[in-house]
């Protein structure tokens, strides 16, 4: 009964303790890597070099320094026109990224991604671009709440954040922190196995007096 019920559990205790390692330790290197594109920027030309993955990545980093919680989406995939999600302060924000090289963003994104925010009920949109926009565009989203980001001005922000050093850390941003937390549910799943662990009964041999 209990033997075999920890004899089935504990490895399947093993396998989920191996995937969740697995999860923090990709996590960790993914978050090191998006600081690392980040750090590396040096001008609008080290943006032109990036593929739109890398765009959109790059993006979602500057707002993470700049406070907010953000959900990647997109990331080259077909998302409806929404790359990021942030929040902050129990507002949602949607974020579209393009990257092109030669040509500016029309009004048509603009009134898209206008069209999602009333369809989410976001608190508004913002749109950053490689280049720039029309004039159509720039009139369409004013009095709205549509922010226009340019290649100048989201180099002008990376810059910033690269002087003022500004990060956006976690509990495991640390290496000791997530070597930690490993050692820990190590610990955890071999005190469960521990108090799993049933003594065999003992097996009392019918008397044999007379």
């Amino acid at each position: 009964g209990n033997t075999a019920a920890s004899s089935i559990y504990a490895p399947l205790a093993w396998v989920l303790l191996i995937v969740c390692w697995l999860a923090a330790i990709g996590s960790f290197i993914g978050r090191r890597l998006r600081r690392h594109l980040f750090d590396s920027q040096t001008g609008i030309d080290s943006l032109r070099q990036m593929n739109l993955r890398q765009f959109e990545k790059l993006a979602g980093e500057a707002f993470r320094r700049q406070g907010y919680v953000v959900e990647e989406t997109g990331l080259g995939g077909v998302d409806g026109g929404i790359d990021l999600i942030l929040h902050e302060d129990g507002q949602t924000t949607l974020v579209q990224c393009k990257q092109w090289q030669n040509r500016q963003v029309g009004v048509n994104i603009v009134r898209e991604m206008y069209g999602l925010l009333m369809h989410h009920q976001a608190a508004a949109v913002k749109i950053v671009a490689l280049g720039n926009y029309t004039s159509d565009a720039r009139r369409f989203a004013q009095d709205k709440p549509i922010e226009l980001i340019h290649g100048g001005e989201l180099i002008a922000t990376v810059r910033s954040l690269q002087t003022t050093k500004a990060r956006a850390t976690g509990p495991m941003d640390n290496p000791l922190a997530l070597v930690g937390s490993m050692a820990a549910s190590l610990l955890v799943i071999g005190m469960l196995a521990s108090a799993t662990a049933v003594t065999p009964a003992t097996v009392i041999s019918p008397s044999t007096d007379p």
